[in-house]
């Protein structure tokens, strides 16, 4: 079974988080809710993301319109660099629903992209209801040592 995911953005990497009330926050001054914001960051990088937001924020002053905080740029980020899978092109595609599956070094699904869309394919019988996993390094063939590596800088 195969389901197909389109790309929603492309980013860069980065990592970041915020506090809960400033989550709270960003939601409240959306008109709508966000998805992106329901996501997880990867709080290994946090000061890396700031970091890199500062510096092109120094070099395009402009960058970043009224009304958007170097915190939320940040969390944006960082949501990005998190969940995002890379394209065959080099960019990098947030597919909404496949932030929703877990790691697994032995995963049920397998993904590959082409153009700006995800397939995702069981690689066994999933029963109803059973979680469904991804590799998220790609990297099933590594030894363990390796992956786990890859991931903690990820």
């Amino acid at each position: 079974d195969e389901y197909d995911d389109t790309s929603a953005s492309d980013a860069n990497h980065g990592d970041t988080k915020t506090s809960e009330a400033e989550e709270q926050s960003n939601q409240q001054q959306l008109p709508v809710p966000c998805p992106l914001l329901l996501l997880t960051v990867a709080p290994t990088k946090e000061s890396k993301c700031v970091a890199a937001v500062n510096k092109l924020q120094r070099k395009y002053p402009d960058l970043l319109g009224p009304g958007l905080s170097k915190a939320k740029a940040a969390f944006a980020l960082g949501v990005l660099n998190t969940n995002s899978h890379e394209l065959a092109d080099g960019a990098s595609g947030l597919f909404l629903a496949a932030c929703l599956f877990e790691h697994s070094c032995t995963p049920t699904l397998s993904f590959t992209t082409h153009g700006s869309t995800l397939w995702l394919t069981a690689l066994q019988d999933i029963d109803q209801g059973s979680p469904l996993s991804i590799d998220y390094g790609n990297n099933f063939y590594s030894p363990v040592a390796e992956r786990v590596k890859d991931l903690e800088e990820a």
